[in-house]
């Protein structure tokens, strides 16, 4: 009978993975049907208009700071659990004070040193959603990776935790994924890319209509569409995240602008 149970466990396991691998395939296919012309066009646009520059007096004023103490962090697994069943978040967003673990530089640079005390350390910012919304844009920024950790993500249109999609630099790869009410739709797509510790990269996040594009030095590495097209706005968000226990987060970002694309070149 135990033989029986593994013998099926482990079909399961090649279907699940097989179904996983035919979604890919499918996704690229709908993409090359789509055509890529439609947003690379804008990666050399000289039509666009700087929207928001990190190279000002106080910018660290335009982000908001969490780190795993945030109650959305503490209290994730219950509130996504919430969410799924159709239920309403009533939990009020407790303030944090910027720590020690982020610098804001008068360079327009955001330096991350975060200690790693427990299997579950976050450093999270992002621009205030309530005051910072962008629709057509492209989002370049300086980033560097000073030692090993888990997760480094750069959220866009971001709604909240719960509601955002992002680009995630993880196990040598770049994933495109969309987190939508408090669920994780991982590798919609993904491809290989080692970051060298110390090393400093251009990142652009390039977002038109539900057509997206991941640049590092302006080299095309992801194309991306969401046909349900989920965000239409939102803001920005930089995420460090480790889960072993041991590897510190730190790292950089910046300086950062952002930019939105001319209307009549939509």
């Amino acid at each position: 009978m135990n033989d029986i149970i593994a013998i099926l466990n482990f079909f399961k396991k090649v279907l699940k993975y097989l179904i996983k691998i035919l979604k890919k395939l499918w996704y690229q296919i709908l993409i090359i049907i789509c055509g890529k012309k439609h947003l690379i066009k804008y990666h050399d646009s000289t039509l666009k208009t700087l929207i928001y520059d990190s190279y000002k007096p106080n910018f660290y004023e335009d982000w908001i700071f969490h780190d795993d103490n945030w109650n959305h962090v503490i209290n994730r697994w219950e509130n996504r659990r919430l969410l799924a069943n159709g239920l309403k978040l009533s939990m009020i967003d407790n303030y944090q004070p910027i720590t020690h673990e982020v610098v804001f530089e008068n360079s327009g640079i955001i330096k991350f040193s975060g200690i790693t005390k427990t299997s579950d350390e976050w450093l999270y910012i992002y621009l205030d959603s309530s005051k910072y919304s962008f629709k057509n844009f492209c989002w370049i920024m300086t980033i560097c990776k000073e030692n090993e950790f888990k997760e480094f993500q750069f959220g866009f249109r971001y709604k909240d935790f719960y509601n955002r999609y992002r680009y995630r630099f993880e196990n040598n790869k770049i994933y495109f994924d969309i987190v939508k009410n408090g669920k994780f739709y991982n590798d919609i797509n993904s491809v290989p890319f080692k970051m060298t510790i110390g090393k400093n990269y251009k990142l652009n996040i390039t977002a038109v209509e539900n057509h997206f594009a991941c640049y590092i030095d302006d080299k095309l590495m992801l194309y991306d569409i969401d046909f349900k097209n989920h965000f239409s706005a939102g803001s920005a968000a930089i995420i460090l995240w480790e889960d072993n226990g041991t590897n510190p987060l730190r790292g950089s970002v910046g300086p950062l602008k952002i930019y939105d694309f001319d209307k009549n070149e939509y």
